[in-house]
């Protein structure tokens, strides 16, 4: 490696560090977790109600997952970054919701 490389890599980590920490704070702060949270509560009641026929999971998924981006939106979040994660915390919670609701 060269010492520009190592520098290179080094500014990379730093900024990438950097983003972390910011995001990590303003989710604190604006309390983004539970406001989630509730958004994907809210859409999954929702899509029940709206999707009743058997074999419609994905459509409530995407009706789930098109909710909680608008309130990324609307709370300045990169939905695109974290959309595998949150699509992984839906997928838990209506498989929580549904042995809950049976």
């Amino acid at each position: 490696m060269t010492t520009l490389e190592i520098v290179e890599l080094v500014v990379l980590s730093i900024v990438v560090v950097a983003l972390s920490v910011y995001y990590i704070i303003k989710a604190i702060k604006n309390k983004w977790i539970g406001k989630i949270a509730d958004c994907i509560n809210k859409s999954i009641k929702e899509a029940e109600e709206k999707f009743t026929e058997s074999g419609s999971g994905s459509k409530k998924k995407e009706y789930v997952l098109e909710a909680v981006e608008k309130e990324c939106e609307n709370l300045g979040i990169p939905f695109s970054l974290l959309k595998k994660l949150i699509s992984t915390l839906v997928d838990k919670i209506v498989s929580d919701y549904n042995v809950i609701k049976k």
